[in-house]
């Protein structure tokens, strides 16, 4: 992959605390693609009938808030997980109905085994550091806080030239459109890997489709939808099975559902 200016390091989340007061800006030029993003989202749970109404989600890596709002003002009860204080602060202050905010790593969710109905990761796990286990470490423990048959709903980016000539060479290094260092390109999932985490971590992969801009909107801003194509970003999502692999280990009553949603929350909040 050709790189121009090498960031000093990859994986660089700090920018999300940084500019925290412009999270909800919808004119921002670093926000911008994230709030475009979200009718995307919306439209990918109608068009697969992932219905969250009067269900417990865990959202991880909430930062200021884009889909736990949306999943919110559609009936769920969200609990929304992030590292980045100042952007869960952000999200605080914009307020949200339904929504419940904490500081915790997506490595160590302060949830109850087998406590939610929907778990939801977008744009997350390509900024886990492969140091700390990567995506594989998150996806394992999503599937211990989800119910049997919930639902684990992802978005990443796929391990393609083409990813990498877009978001980083062009993104990064040439455009800046994004900032520099924001992603590295050996945590891209390609969608056989991703299956391959879900597969031993009792996890269905049901559906997978390519996400991205689509055209242009008021003001020259993007407008994101669906795309033919899975060689950029791509979401999907995957249903949990009664027992994961691992539980046949543990005997009877590992992963049993808890007998109260309300209690799945552990932890302080934000």
């Amino acid at each position: 992959m050709i790189r121009f200016r090498a960031p000093a390091r990859t994986n660089v989340i700090d920018i999300y605390d940084e500019r925290a007061s412009a999270w909800w800006d919808a004119r921002d030029p670093f926000f911008q693609p994230l709030h475009a993003m979200v009718p995307a989202r919306a439209a990918y749970l109608d068009r697969h009938g992932i219905d969250v109404r009067a269900k417990v989600v865990v959202d991880v890596g909430v930062g200021g808030g884009y889909v736990a709002e949306l999943l919110g003002e559609r009936g769920a009860e969200v609990i929304g997980v992030d590292v980045a204080r100042q952007a869960l602060l952000a999200g605080r202050a914009h307020g949200m109905a339904r929504t419940a905010l904490a500081q915790a790593s997506a490595l160590q969710l302060p949830l109850r085994d087998a406590s939610v109905d929907v778990a939801v990761c977008t744009d997350v796990l390509v900024h886990l550091p492969l140091a700390v286990g990567g995506a594989a470490a998150a996806v394992r423990e999503m599937a211990r806080v989800l119910r049997p048959g919930g639902v684990l709903w992802f978005s990443t980016i796929n391990d393609t030239w083409l990813a990498r000539l877009i978001l980083i060479t062009l993104g990064e290094d040439l455009l800046g459109f994004i900032h520099k260092g924001t992603h590295d390109p050996a945590t891209f999932l390609s969608p056989g890997r991703l299956k391959q985490i879900l597969d031993v971590n009792g996890l269905s992969l049901q559906a997978s489709e390519g996400v991205g801009p689509v055209g242009l909107g008021k003001g020259f801003t993007l407008k994101m939808g669906q795309l033919p194509t899975r060689q950029g970003m791509w979401q999907g999502h995957a249903l949990r099975s009664a027992r994961r692999p691992q539980d046949a280990a543990l005997g009877p009553g590992a992963g049993a559902p808890m007998d109260s949603a309300a209690h799945a929350a552990q932890g302080s909040k934000a």
